[in-house]
């Protein structure tokens, strides 16, 4: 076999590949969806035509069924629209519906078509095969019966119908020839071959009319005058179809018998050209193809196959303008298909060819390449004497020069997607290459000295000199990091050897040598270390408040016990019993004391880990508030305090928790109590805010807390220094406990202390949520 011959073959393989697997897809029925496909894309390029103004539909729409009754009617209706479409005198009235049962209605109906005596009914066949046709009362009045047998394709398009049925003609084809009988002959098809439907457009452009507006006479009878009338239901949910116009949403059944009646009238059906021969003369002119493909290079093999592909789409739409429709998927797949493998044979012949001619120049040049890539072993296989003229240019490529540059591409391209960046430079500082990152963040470009650019900025110069000192001596350095326009950057100084030599010790004897600047962007973990540092800081304050806090609930607790020890022990010596009811007094009195001090740390431990579980209740501030001040009038009438509380009026019940409210201000008004003179004055009042909140305050005189204290006051165990004159004793632990329950209940509680008058007010929402 020649190399010429063998030439030949290698360009007709690929046609010849394209033809049988096309062949065999065809076979398959694979090529179907994509016909399918074509055919709703060229209907759409071709546009909408005019339905036959002949045609006219009452549709059953949405609006009917709302306004008469739930589908399926009662046949009395159909009946009272025969008889109101009789007056305006039809040529033909067909029913898209099958009266297969009997109904109470059905005389009512026979006569209303026998009056009219050109009404054609449909008749069908249900799952399993049987005929499903008209009550025999019915089928007596009608004229003639149509099927509806119609199988849309896979993506629910109906595009052909048979003609003739088991016993007649379809609808469509049934009202047309009835139609002929009283106006103008209709020819009518090969009945023996099925129908092609061209359809015209969307039904929207159908001249339809809703069924109770005809049924009402909103319509005028010259609408329906020498008509053929279809009847059908169009309602959302009802037998739905798709049509190439209407797929979004989708239109019903009864348009499809429209459309065969409109091409029957018309005479503009769909002649389908699909021979067989022609077929196989097209899948045989493939390997011809190919062979021309290969001629040229890749894109004028593109080219011509989009051109080709381009002429077929063409003249299928132009030849659908009349009416004709040839296949498009096959043709289309041919052309397309075996332009694509026309290209990846070339490009794989084109692979294998240029590893052939890369192996003797590696040969030739093993001194240089082999020493940079020595696991490169090309394959030993032999070179064709001959090859396309596409692949030419890649041989002329394939030289030691391309070679090279590829690697150094290479290079270049791995340089450029790192997230570092790279400035290789020489002793002097000249910068031979540097990679995207690096010219971004340094601004420095090719050909210029780099000591220029990272004095003083980056590095100082002193800083610059000794690093580039200690490299040429062999010794590292460690990485080098700046802050440089609010950004953290790590600057690592490398030697760059490019051959192995000894060390040397003197920029002169260095020319080989250079350096290599590693530019990391460490913003981020500078990030990271600050915050770590920060929650280092929290957590050794947090350490710190709770040492402070053991220790003073340890010396809070010893207290209570110290005395009441001390008590005991004077018990045991006392004398008398004024003594010993002294000594019981302070042991009962540090005993409250240590009681309360254990309740409040442990309703404080409660809150602060949320365990305490509120009870909602409604509260009429104006009946509760007042009550729980009263339990305060014999205590400040025994010190000769003021009490009085004031609720406004219009204030509304609040939905909160009454026992924490209660605790809350019993400890305000018990610390008021404490703290107030006699004669002093302790004022209680509640009013709404603006908003869906109210405040609740405790003002009394004759005390003020100092603005440093007010910091303070909320606190654990702390207490104003020198504030007790009266030395009541105290836990320090209610205010905290305040704070955390106003908090609970969602409120805020403020202090103000100025001129004697100390006031705590709470706000609180009108409804806990």
């Amino acid at each position: 076999m020649t190399s010429r011959f063998r030439e030949y073959i290698w360009r007709l393989l690929p046609g010849g590949i394209t033809a049988v697997t096309m062949g065999l897809l065809l076979a398959a029925g694979a090529l179907k969806p994509l016909e399918l496909l074509s055919y709703n894309t060229l209907f759409w390029l071709r546009g909408e035509r005019s339905w036959d103004d002949r045609v006219v539909l009452i549709t059953i729409d949405d609006d009917s069924i709302r306004r008469l009754e739930r589908f399926p009617w009662r046949r009395q209706y159909y009946a009272q629209l025969i008889d109101v479409l009789t007056k305006s005198n039809p040529s033909v009235i067909a029913f898209d519906l099958i009266f297969s049962e009997s109904s109470p209605d059905d005389a009512q109906l026979a006569e209303a078509m026998l009056r009219n005596g050109r009404v054609v009914l449909a008749q069908a066949t249900d799952a399993n095969g049987l005929p499903l046709q008209p009550v025999p009362i019915l089928q007596e009045a009608a004229i003639a019966t149509g099927h509806l047998f119609g199988q849309p394709d896979l993506d629910g398009i109906t595009r052909k119908v048979p003609l003739q049925g088991k016993d007649d003609l379809s609808l469509g084809a049934m009202a047309t020839q009835v139609y002929s009988l009283v106006n103008q002959p209709v020819a009518l098809p090969d009945l023996t071959q099925p129908f092609w439907v061209n359809w015209p457009g969307p039904v929207r452009r159908l001249q339809q009319y809703s069924f109770v507006d005809v049924l009402e006479g909103q319509v005028p009878a010259s609408a329906f005058q020498d008509k053929l009338v279809f009847i059908g239901v169009t309602g959302t949910g009802f037998d739905t179809m798709l049509t190439p116009f209407d797929q979004s949403p989708p239109t019903t059944g009864v348009y499809l018998h429209v459309a065969v009646a409109s091409n029957l009238l018309q005479g503009n059906s769909l002649q389908v050209y699909f021979n067989p021969i022609w077929t196989a003369v097209l899948l045989l002119l493939m390997p011809g193809f190919s062979l021309i493909l290969s001629l040229w290079r890749t894109e004028i093999q593109l080219a011509i196959g989009t051109t080709c592909y381009g002429i077929w789409i063409a003249t299928a739409l132009m030849l659908l303008h009349h009416n004709i429709w040839i296949p498009v998927a096959l043709p289309g797949s041919l052309f397309v298909g075996t332009t694509i493998t026309v290209a990846l044979c070339e490009r794989l012949r084109m692979n294998w060819f240029l590893q052939q001619h890369v192996r003797y120049l590696w040969e030739a040049y093993v001194p240089d390449l082999m020493q940079q890539r020595p696991d490169w072993q090309p394959d030993r296989l032999l070179l064709p004497s001959s090859h396309p003229t596409s692949i030419r240019a890649v041989v002329h490529l394939a030289n030691l020069a391309e070679e090279l540059g590829r690697s150094q591409s290479t290079q270049s391209a791995i340089s450029r997607s790192l997230s570092v960046g790279l400035v290789a430079l020489d002793i002097k500082g000249n910068v031979w290459f540097c990679n995207a990152l690096a010219e971004e963040w340094l601004g420095v470009e090719v050909g210029q000295n780099l000591e220029a650019v990272l004095v003083p900025s980056w590095y100082s110069a002193d800083q610059w000199h000794q690093d580039v000192w200690f490299l040429c001596r062999g010794q590292a350095i460690e990485p080098h990091e700046v802050e440089y326009r609010d950004r953290y950057y790590s600057l690592t100084l490398q030697l760059l050897e490019y051959k192995q030599s000894k060390k040397v010790t003197d920029f002169a004897l260095m020319p080989q040598q250079g350096l290599l600047l590693v530019i990391e962007d460490i913003n981020d973990r500078k990030q990271v270390e600050r915050n770590l540092e920060k929650q280092v800081q929290e957590l050794e304050r947090i350490s710190q408040l709770k040492d402070d806090f053991l220790s003073t609930v340890s010396h809070e607790l010893r207290t209570p016990i110290t005395n009441m020890r001390l008590a005991i022990q004077m018990l045991k010596v006392a004398q008398s019993d004024k003594q010993r009811q002294q000594y019981l007094g302070i042991l009962e009195q540090e005993c409250h004391r240590e009681r309360d001090l254990i309740n409040d740390l442990l309703d404080l431990q409660r809150l602060e880990l949320g365990q305490n579980i509120l009870e909602l209740s409604a509260l009429n501030l104006t009946i509760w508030l007042p009550e729980v001040v009263d339990s305060f009038e014999a205590r400040t009438r025994t010190r000769q305090q003021h009490l009085s509380c004031y609720v406004e009026s219009d204030i509304p019940e609040i939905f909160t928790e009454a026992k924490s409210l209660e605790r809350i201000l019993v400890e305000l008004i018990n610390n008021a109590c404490k703290y107030t003179p006699p004669l002093g004055e302790i004022r209680i009042f509640a009013r709404r805010l603006n908003g869906d909140r109210v405040l609740i305050s405790v003002r009394n005189t004759g005390v003020e807390i100092s603005p440093q204290d007010q910091v303070q006051i909320f606190e654990k165990f702390y207490r104003i220094p020198k504030g007790d004159r009266w030395q009541q004793g105290g836990t320090g632990l209610g205010l905290a406990l305040v704070k955390r329950l106003t908090s609970h209940l969602q409120g805020i509680i403020q202090v103000q202390s100025e001129n004697l008058v100390t006031e705590f007010t709470i706000e609180l929402p009108i409804s806990y949520t």
